[in-house]
């Protein structure tokens, strides 16, 4: 187990390294990743704010949090 380990390590370490592959990788970064990533951060801005319009928040911040909670695993299983 510890030589696999050693061995993932290293080639990670080497991957890094590689000017081309931290190239790539910004990238894709930039090209996929952070546009979706904004677009699920907006739409969930909009859930917290319909949750935050229902929910007592001063009241009831357990029941906001667990119809947040609901909510963001529900998207996460596609539901």
């Amino acid at each position: 187990m510890a030589f696999l380990q050693k061995l993932l390590f290293t080639v990670a370490r080497r991957i890094a390294a590689d000017p081309r592959a931290r190239d790539k990788a910004k990238r894709v970064f930039e090209s996929e990743i952070k546009p979706r990533a904004q677009q699920a951060g907006e739409n969930l801005k909009s859930e917290i704010d319909d949750i935050a319009r229902d929910t007592n928040l001063k009241r009831e911040p357990a029941r906001f949090a667990g119809r947040l909670a609901r909510r963001v695993i529900d998207r996460a299983k596609g539901k």
